[in-house]
C-alpha cells in the first residue's frame, strides 16, 4: 500500500511538475535513470491519473469547482464561436473544414461538460468508462439472453 501511494505521488509530481503526458510518465518511470524503475502499461498510468484527478475533485471546494466549470464553459463557447466564424471565412478551403471539425469537437465537449453527452448509457445506469466492455452495458436480462444465444451457437457447432 505504501509503495502504491509513493507511486501515485511520483505520477502526480510528473504530471503536475513536469507537465508530462501519460506516455511520457510511463517512459520516465521505466527509465534506467530511476533508482527503482517501474514498468507500467499506458492503461495503468492513465488509470492512476484518473484516480488522482478523482481525488482532486473530491477534495476541492464545490464553489471553486463551480467557478472552474463556468470558466471552462465560457472558454469552450468562445472557441466554438471562433471556429464557426473561421469556418465561414475559409468555407471554400480545407482550412474551413478543419475549423468546422474543431467547432463540432467543441460542441461535443460542451455537451459532455453540461451533462448532455451521457444520454442513453446513463439513463440505463451503465458505466460510461471507455474501457468498459459493451456486455457490461446490457441489462441483466439482456446479458442472460446473450449468453443463452452464445450457448445455442456453440451447441449447434458441436
Amino acid at each position: 500500500m505504501a509503495e502504491e501511494l509513493r507511486l501515485l505521488e511520483r505520477i502526480e509530481s510528473l504530471y503536475l511538475g513536469g507537465g508530462m503526458r501519460p506516455l511520457e510518465i510511463r517512459d520516465a518511470l521505466a527509465s534506467a535513470q530511476n533508482t527503482t524503475p517501474v514498468e507500467l502499461s499506458l492503461r495503468q498510468v492513465q488509470a492512476h491519473l484518473k484516480h488522482i484527478r478523482e481525488g482532486w475533485a473530491k477534495t476541492s471546494d464545490p464553489a471553486h469547482r463551480e467557478a472552474d466549470l463556468a470558466e471552462l464553459v465560457a472558454n469552450l463557447k468562445d472557441a466554438i464561436r471562433t471556429a464557426a466564424s473561421a469556418s465561414a471565412r475559409y468555407r471554400d478551403t480545407t482550412l474551413g473544414v478543419g475549423y468546422a471539425n474543431n467547432r463540432i469537437r467543441g460542441i461535443n465537449s460542451l455537451a459532455r461538460l453540461e451533462g448532455f453527452g451521457t444520454g442513453w448509457a446513463n439513463s440505463r445506469n451503465v458505466d460510461t468508462d471507455a474501457t468498459a466492455h459493451p456486455f457490461d452495458g446490457l441489462l441483466p436480462a439482456e446479458q442472460a439472453a446473450s449468453m443463452r444465444h452464445l450457448a445455442n451457437i456453440i451447441e449447434e457447432t458441436e
